[in-house]
């Protein structure tokens, strides 16, 4: 049986088709980011001291720290209430590199590109959905996650 191989690292637009597999967030959020080429400086937590980078929680604090494996587990034990709490994360990991490193370096440019990119497939999934959602005859009420005790 041939099987075709997939890229241990994903292209650009390899990431499209795929949702963040979350009920609370799947129907907001982009695509799974965290397959994206450029998203290998966010995937784990900074480590100052391996990075020989000590002041790093000097300028960034430890409680406004953001990775995609923080956000990946936040997303899988329910963490977040609304889309919105995901996007702020998202945001702010981006905004810590930028802050951190500059907007012209090499880590700025590309916190500045997944921004962009998260941005451009959001735009493409909230497309997807407005036309699935005239096809179905009109806007669904939105329904709200409700905590209990």
């Amino acid at each position: 049986m041939d099987r075709e191989a997939k890229p241990a690292i994903f292209d650009d637009h390899a990431c499209e088709g795929q949702l963040v597999r979350i009920d609370s967030v799947t129907r907001f959020c982009c695509p799974n980011p965290w397959s994206h080429t450029r998203s290998f400086v966010f995937r784990e937590p900074v480590d100052p001291i391996a990075l020989g980078i000590p002041q790093y929680h000097d300028i960034i604090p430890r409680k406004d720290a953001r990775d995609l494996r923080t956000v990946r587990q936040k997303l899988d034990a329910d963490k977040y209430e609304t889309p919105e709490g995901w996007e702020a994360d998202m945001d702010l990991m981006i905004r810590n590199a930028i802050h951190f490193n500059g907007e012209e370096s090499e880590v700025g440019q590309i916190a500045v590109a997944f921004r962009e990119r998260i941005k451009e497939l959001r735009t493409q999934q909230g497309q997807k959905k407005r036309k699935e959602s005239d096809k179905a005859g009109g806007d669904q009420p939105a329904t709200k996650k409700a905590k209990l005790g």
